[in-house]
């Protein structure tokens, strides 16, 4: 077994998002585009605003995370 198998074979099964993955929450603000009938989600601290931190994804890229558990 690789390094690589053997840490996906020990990680937890539902990990902690800041302490296991290293992830940190984000306070986001939601614009409604009401003329696109879109959503934007946006960091409410505008220096993390960036060029290439956003994504344009269409509806059926979409997945709702209670359905994968």
């Amino acid at each position: 077994m690789t390094d690589l198998e053997q840490k996906w074979e020990d990680a937890a099964p539902h990990p902690h998002p800041e302490t296991d993955l290293e992830y940190e929450y984000l306070s986001i603000s939601v614009v409604k585009a009401e003329r696109y009938e879109r959503l934007l989600l946006l960091p409410e601290d505008e220096d993390m605003l960036h060029d290439d931190a956003f994504m344009v994804v269409g509806e059926n890229d979409l997945v709702d995370l209670s359905d994968m558990a």
